[in-house]
């Protein structure tokens, strides 16, 4: 088993979990544009036209949604191997190895430029305090990212919750065509509030995966510095690993922009 090659792949397979949620966000921003415009439209043509467009661009959505839940899933099962095997030594079969390595959607040469030798900071033995400082990292950073991450998802959901509203009080003010256009708005209508349930399900999940990543990082750190018995260390590590795998995927460019800023603070907690 070769920790920093499957580190590099498991990387590279969450930055395509992040570019496929990224065009199904895209996805849904042309669902809402179109389903706005459908509603100044009195033209049979036209409305059906884009309606059409509307449902062949909801399937896209979908598709890659799918997607992104996959490549985050796969992403999720190779981090787990990865640090456990750095954390208490734990090796993964022949068998299990080349299974995972299968899954990957990412070829070998995309996962390259992710390897990284010096990714874990810790240079303890193998063991529970070496696994709980390995995983108290990794929740320190989920937990200022999915802040970040809520804050912006909660601002996506204020503005397409006023487009859905403005939508649905404009529809019967404007539509003076006839029964099958109306139809073919209220569908896109419905397809805005769709798009406006998934954005405050995701605002949801981001804000309750920071709350919930805080608690598991106090207690880690408790037992990183002695504090607390590390004996409940693999139930701890349990929850912190559901949590982030049923959460979704953490914009990458949230992650650039503030992968500084929380490198140094990290350094600054350690030093203290």
């Amino acid at each position: 088993m070769d920790n920093n090659k499957l580190l590099g792949l498991q990387r590279a397979e969450f930055k395509r979990a992040e570019a496929m949620g990224a065009r199904s966000n895209k996805a849904q921003v042309i669902i809402v544009i179109i389903s706005i415009i459908t509603v100044f439209i009195n033209k049979p043509s036209y409305v059906y036209t884009l309606t059409i467009c509307n449902l062949i661009i909801a399937v896209l959505w979908l598709w890659f949604f799918m997607q992104a839940k996959n490549s985050h899933s796969i992403a999720e099962r190779a981090r787990r191997a990865v640090v456990f095997s750095n954390g208490l030594g734990v090796r993964l079969s022949g068998k299990s190895y080349t299974d995972l390595k299968m899954l990957f959607n990412v070829r070998e040469s995309e996962g390259k430029k992710y390897e990284d030798e010096k990714y874990f900071k810790t240079q303890k033995e193998y063991g529970n305090k070496k696994l709980a400082e390995i995983v108290e990292e990794s929740s320190f950073w989920s937990k200022h990212l999915f802040k970040m991450s809520a804050k912006r998802y909660w601002f996506y959901f204020a503005a397409t919750l006023t487009i859905s509203i403005l939508g649905l009080l404009l529809l019967p003010l404007l539509n003076v065509g006839s029964l099958d256009i109306l139809i073919s708005q209220v569908f896109c209508l419905i397809l805005i509030w769709l798009v406006t349930g998934n954005i405050f399900s995701a605002a949801m999940s981001f804000t309750n995966a920071a709350n919930s990543t805080d608690d598991i990082e106090g207690r880690l750190d408790k037992m990183a510095s002695n504090m607390e018995s590390d004996q409940d260390v693999l139930l701890i590590v349990s929850d912190y690993n559901a949590l982030v795998e049923s959460s979704p995927t953490i914009p990458s460019d949230l992650y650039e922009k503030n992968r500084e800023k929380l490198n140094t603070l990290w350094r600054e907690r350690l030093r203290d």
